[in-house]
C-alpha cells in the first residue's frame, strides 16, 4: 500500500549528531525550536561525544521529547560519531511506531512547509524508484547571495536529468497539473529521510552495514548522511528503467523559470563555521559554495 503524505508525517523520529562545541549550542537550540513547532508528533535523539554536559544544557531548554541517547564511547575519529545513529535507529525502529525517520547534522534548518512539500513529492516519486531531496544553502558572507553548499557544477536540463509527473486528485496542486523534477549534479544534503517501510528494507540491504566501511568511498561523516539516495550500483534502490539517471534523488524545479523551487532548500545555520565562510568573492564552479542557488540550472 502506498503511503500518503499525511501517513509519512504522522510521527517523526529525528537523530541529530552534535559534536560538543559550546559555541554551537545556540545553533542546536534553534534547530530544536524549529522541530518543536512542527504540527505533528516528533521525538528527537541527540547523539554526542559529551552526553552528560548536553543533558545539563537540555534541562534549561525545557524541550518536550528531546533526549540524549547513545553511550559515551571512544572513537577513532570525531566524524565516526555520525555512524552511531544507525544503532539508535535499529533499536527505535523495533520499539516504537514512528512513520518517518530522519538523520541530520546539528546545524540544518528544515522548516515545516519544506518538509510537508517534501512528503507530497515523495509520494509521487517513490513508485518510480526515485526520492525527493533538498538543496543545502546558506547566505554568502561576501554579498548575501544565497549559495549552494554541495553543488560543484551547474546542472544541465535535458534527457537523463529531468522527469515530469502528472498529479492525482489528492495532490495539493490539483488534478491535471504536473510536477517537474531534476536530478542535480550534487545530491548530497547532510541528512537523510526514510519512511518506515523504506527503513525496514534498507536495514536488510547490504547498504545499511556496508556504508559503515565506506560503501560509497566518501569521508566518514559524509558517508553516514548518504541515506538511501544511492549512487550508481546501489544495492537498495531500483530506478525503474529511467535511463541516464546516475542517482535516485531529485528536486522540484519550475520548468518555465528554469530554476529549482525555493521550497526544496534546507538552510545551513552556522555560517561562521563552514567551508562557505569566506569574505572573498568566489569564482562560480570553482568548488563548494560557488554556485548561486538561482543559477544551479543551465540549458
Amino acid at each position: 500500500m502506498l503511503l500518503t503524505y499525511r501517513d509519512l508525517l504522522r510521527d517523526i523520529f529525528f537523530c541529530i549528531t552534535f559534536q560538543w562545541t559550546a559555541r554551537r549550542l545556540p545553533v542546536l537550540q534553534l534547530v530544536l525550536h524549529t522541530i518543536q513547532d512542527y504540527p505533528t508528533n516528533t521525538t528527537v535523539c541527540l547523539i554526542t561525544n559529551e552526553p552528560e554536559r548536553l543533558r545539563t544544557v537540555l534541562k534549561h531548554w525545557n524541550f518536550d521529547r528531546v533526549t540524549v541517547c547513545g553511550e559515551e564511547r571512544t572513537l577513532g575519529h570525531a566524524f565516526q560519531l555520525a555512524w552511531v545513529h544507525r544503532e539508535v535507529m535499529e533499536t527505535v525502529f523495533q520499539r516504537d511506531d514512528h512513520s518517518l525517520f530522519i538523520y541530520q547534522e546539528d546545524d540544518l534548518g528544515l522548516s515545516w512547509p519544506a518538509l510537508e512539500a517534501w512528503a507530497h513529492d515523495e509520494t509521487l516519486l517513490v513508485p518510480m524508484g526515485l526520492h525527493r531531496g533538498f538543496v543545502r544553502v546558506q547566505p554568502s558572507q561576501w554579498d548575501g547571495t544565497l549559495i549552494t553548499m554541495d553543488q560543484l557544477t551547474n546542472t544541465s536540463l535535458g534527457a537523463g536529468t529531468t522527469i515530469s509527473i502528472p498529479h492525482a486528485s489528492k495532490h495539493p496542486d490539483g488534478e491535471g497539473s504536473t510536477s517537474h523534477f531534476v536530478h542535480l549534479a550534487g545530491p548530497y544534503m547532510a541528512m537523510w529521510l526514510a519512511s518506515r517501510p523504506q527503513l525496514e528494507t534498507w536495514q536488510k540491504s547490504p547498504q545499511w552495514s556496508a556504508q559503515r566501511n565506506g560503501y560509497h568511498g566518501n569521508p566518514s561523516r559524509e558517508d553516514a548522511a548518504q541515506g538511501l539516495y544511492g549512487m550508481q550500483g546501489d544495492h537498495f534502490v531500483h530506478k525503474a528503467g529511467l535511463t541516464g539517471f546516475r542517482q535516485t534523488v531529485v528536486v522540484p524545479y519550475d520548468a518555465a523559470m528554469r530554476q529549482v523551487l525555493p521550497i526544496a532548500t534546507i538552510t545551513h545555520l552556522d555560517i561562521w563555521e563552514s567551508r562557505c565562510s569566506t569574505n572573498e568573492p568566489q569564482v562560480p564552479g570553482s568548488g563548494h559554495c560557488t554556485i548561486p542557488f538561482a543559477e544551479i540550472l543551465v540549458d
